[in-house]
């Protein structure tokens, strides 16, 4: 076998290897927990789970908790369909 190694940034190779040894992903206040997650399909942009994947925030002094089934890869970012909830997320990268 050939190993070739392919140098990305720090905070990016963090981010996979917590995600790989944990089932998680934390970020600054926001987790995503996909440690309970049995199916992961991606299809025509889009990135489904199934049970849905757990997501947590903090806004103020307030944790919120709530569950995420699907994130969609927009034009101007990526939309994070908060499930049961009026509230939706858009991700885009600092310009």
């Amino acid at each position: 076998m050939l190993d070739v190694p392919i140098n990305i940034p720090q905070e990016v190779y963090d981010l996979i290897e917590g995600l790989l040894q944990t089932g998680k992903l934390e970020h600054d206040k926001f987790s995503l927990d996909l440690s309970e997650v049995q199916t992961i399909r991606i299809a025509n942009g889009e990135l489904s789970f199934s049970p849905p994947a757990k997501i947590q925030t903090k806004v103020g002094p307030i944790k919120v908790k709530t569950t995420i089934s699907v994130i969609k890869s927009r034009s101007k970012g990526i939309h994070i369909d908060v499930d049961n909830s009026p509230i939706d997320v858009e991700v885009r990268p600092n310009e």
